[in-house]
């Protein structure tokens, strides 16, 4: 028996983990095409994905009146195409593909990280206190100057701000380009190791005690947390300003998280991510999976994975063609079951519009 379908518009991207083949938990299958997902530099999770067995098995039980998933029908003691899943044989033949920018909805209430609601309150003890301009006012020294303070302890600069203009300065200190060891003269090497040793003294979590390189994002978030330690250690009061765990809401020793930052100063909350634009738009490399490296080697060709700048939805149109290598008998019943069901149109992977063009018994 051959069928052939004609489709369009199928959508060949994976939005969710898992498999719609297997069963989940109670919170469903996790969305994966979120921007900042996509856009991962070290692990990318824009994946195209094209017509498989599953899918044609999916079609068939739809075309014969099926609505249970196909997961719930192979586990069943109802599934009619169990016995001759071997004798099914298909190709996929696109006839266009193309690659369109949607926006999709992100329903996992992801947060997004440079918003809020509300209106800032810039008029409690972490910024209209001593003891707060004075936190603050650790991020207006230079390098050298804050490298003498970890030693004497002297420095009383105050700076009178907000919470916004926190982040502001803590971007402009913290900006300069990351030394890396390899690429600078041992002078300099032994100079910035010496810093983060003696940062490593008061903060043994500094991010800094590594042998590669020195950030000075991690040194002015140590800085902060270092700069409240002092303070703290001459009598000044911290209570009103710190979590209940003793930090400083936001300050970690990556640097400052602008949505954990500004929490407690909002009348709102974080915003809600309402969706994105699903498009890849950095240069991240996809490797090929084990699978993707044998079918190449299988074809001689050199299996190498690839950029995936400007990727986005892919769409294809065309004709899958389907045969089931069965007596005529079986044929006729599964010919009858699909004229039975009368289902006209139905989907080739995601979103697509398809339907029968002819179906033959041969």
């Amino acid at each position: 028996m051959k069928l052939i379908i004609e489709y369009e518009s199928s959508w060949r991207n994976v939005f969710c983990d898992g498999s719609n083949n297997e069963p989940t938990d109670k919170n469903g299958r996790r969305f994966i095409a979120s921007s900042q997902s996509i856009n991962h530099s070290k692990e990318s999770t824009y994946k195209e994905t094209e017509v498989t067995k599953n899918t044609v098995l999916g079609i068939l039980n739809r075309l014969i009146g099926e609505r249970r998933k196909l997961f719930q029908i192979k586990q069943s003691d109802s599934n009619y195409f169990a016995d001759i899943e071997n004798c099914i044989h298909f190709k996929d033949s696109p006839t266009s593909i193309d690659n369109e920018i949607v926006y999709l909805r992100n329903s996992n209430n992801s947060t997004d990280k440079k918003s809020f609601s509300g209106v800032i309150n810039a008029d409690v003890p972490a910024f209209n206190s001593k003891q707060g301009k004075l936190l603050w006012g650790v991020l207006k020294l230079t390098f050298d100057e804050a490298v003498s303070y970890l030693t004497d302890k002297s420095d009383m600069t105050e700076l009178e701000t907000s919470p916004l203009q926190v982040i502001e300065q803590f971007e402009l200190v913290a900006s300069a380009k990351p030394i890396k060891y390899d690429k600078v003269a041992p002078e300099d090497k032994d100079k910035y190791i010496k810093v983060s040793n003696l940062v490593g003294k008061i903060l043994p979590n500094s991010k800094n005690l590594n042998a590669n390189g020195f950030s000075f994002k991690f040194f002015y978030a140590d800085m902060l947390r270092i700069r409240m330690k002092y303070l703290e250690e001459s009598g000044y009061d911290f209570s009103e300003i710190k979590t209940k765990k003793g930090n400083i809401s936001g300050v970690n020793p990556s640097g400052i998280t602008f949505k954990d930052f500004i929490k407690p100063y909002v009348s709102g909350s974080s915003k809600l991510v309402y969706g994105n634009p699903y498009l890849v738009t950095k240069p991240v490399f996809a490797p090929l999976t084990a699978q993707e490296i044998a079918e190449k080697e299988a074809l001689g060709l050199e299996p190498k994975g690839e950029f995936l700048m400007g990727k986005a939805l892919k769409k294809a149109s065309g004709t899958l063609t389907i045969e089931i290598d069965v007596s005529k008998q079986r044929a006729r019943e599964i010919k009858t079951l699909i004229e039975n069901a009368g289902v006209l149109t139905f989907k080739v992977g995601k979103k697509s519009v398809a339907y029968i063009k002819n179906k033959s018994l041969e």
